[in-house]
């Protein structure tokens, strides 16, 4: 027994660090900024031979980020590491320096990302070079595209999914979930006494404070998992194959995480917290994604009435659990007006 306890912990701990990382990838718009790099690394294999390829983008409100690939590699985020000289081809007893090609793709006079080529210069033939060049257009085209469509899918402020991108990524995973009968995990938080925050320091320090909490919630993110602005100052994360206890534990470390994170105006801290309400399908018999979103929205009411900073999860049948694993029934006082009660 103690056996598969410690390998049922073990499994329930790497899930809970692999989805911790709740929702960067897809709040950041990598996905799209992926294949973009994808489509330009493509039509560069097309057209000449090269070792290395990357494509370093300058995305609006995020930053520099760079996509690179080996000759017959996959493409990953990260930086492109060649060797020094081109490897030895039969044959050819000399082997020169590497022929970097570096072409900059702009729109308007903006430049948006620079693509890298390392080419063995015995291998590049003189007609490949203009048909790179005149692909250079198109691939700008292709990245300010990737760029509009992030702007469309991302909060500017604190770099979280849009909420109408969250409304329909729930539709689509609950559907799926559901068909394949795999769990889903939703987490709703909201930044305690922001009010008080603002009319305390200021609509700036609301700002700074909601940007500090993004990067908690958004950056350490990786995978299909999601998290958005739902509005104000609550956020909502979506988590695929995640079932309840294991969300909780994911809203307990972030939790934690908000509280201890730093914000100082003129010398003076800003304190943070914030409050957390979970629920899962199918530990929930909830019809719809929107029904799972309400459970989860009353579990974070319920958080607020017991003092806020605080992570619940429902339970079903009237019993909420915290992160510390206390069990709470329920009751009029802290469930919203009109709440809807689904049971396990």
């Amino acid at each position: 027994r103690q056996e598969l306890a410690a390998s049922a912990a073990g499994r329930r701990l790497a899930e809970s660090e692999r989805l911790s990382r709740a929702g960067a990838a897809l709040a950041t718009g990598t996905p799209a900024l992926e294949r973009v790099a994808l489509s330009i690394l493509g039509e560069c294999r097309a057209i000449l031979p090269f070792a290395w390829f990357q494509l370093e983008l300058e995305v609006p409100d995020l930053g520099r980020r760079s996509f690179a690939a080996a000759e017959g590699g996959e493409l990953a985020e990260g930086e492109p590491v060649p060797p020094a000289q081109p490897p030895a081809l039969p044959g050819f007893h000399r082997r020169e320096p590497w022929l970097r090609l570096e072409r900059e793709l702009a729109v308007e006079g903006v430049r948006l990302a620079t693509l890298r080529l390392w080419c063995d210069p015995r291998r590049v033939e003189e007609r490949s070079l203009p048909l790179l060049d005149g692909l250079v257009p198109a691939m700008a085209a292709s990245v300010r595209g990737a760029f509009l469509d992030r702007e469309a899918r991302v909060d500017r402020l604190t770099g979280a999914a849009t909420r109408r991108s969250f409304e329909l990524r729930l539709a689509e995973s609950f559907a799926g979930c559901r068909e394949g009968g795999r769990a889903l995990a939703l987490v709703v938080c909201d930044l305690d006494h922001f009010k008080r925050i603002n009319d305390g320091w200021g609509h700036p320090v609301g700002d700074l404070a909601l940007r500090a909490v993004g990067r908690v919630l958004v950056e350490p993110a990786r995978g299909r998992e999601m998290c958005a602005r739902w509005g104000g100052e609550e956020f909502v994360l979506l988590l695929e194959d995640t079932p309840g206890e294991v969300a909780l534990e994911i809203a307990e470390r972030l939790r934690r995480r908000v509280e201890s994170t730093e914000v100082e105006v003129e010398g003076e801290r800003v304190p943070l917290s914030m409050s957390f309400g979970v629920a899962a399908f199918p530990e929930l018999a909830v019809r719809s994604g929107d029904e799972l979103l309400a459970v989860a929205d009353a579990a974070l009411y319920a958080a607020k009435r017991l003092g806020r900073n605080l992570a619940l999860l429902d339970l079903g049948r009237g019993q909420l659990r915290t992160g510390s694993g206390r069990t709470i029934a329920l009751d009029e006082s802290l469930a919203p007006p009109e709440a809807p009660v689904f049971f396990a």
